[in-house]
């Protein structure tokens, strides 16, 4: 079984460190509710959340 948590349960930490305490605690997969982190949702806003997320490397990451 896979379990994944959404970053807003991390509030305002930043989300490379929410990234990394969800594995800490052993989740696969980190769902981002859009308006927590993209702020104004333009591209190179959201090129780089993706590209952070990317680096958390999990299983599955979904928007």
């Amino acid at each position: 079984m896979r379990y994944a948590v959404c970053n807003e349960l991390f509030g305002q930490i930043p989300f490379t460190e929410a990234c990394r305490m969800a594995k800490e605690e052993w989740f696969e997969g980190m769902g981002i509710a859009s308006f927590t982190i993209f702020g104004d949702f333009i591209d190179a806003v959201i090129g780089r959340v993706i590209s952070e997320a990317s680096h958390c490397r999990f299983s599955k990451i979904e928007r």
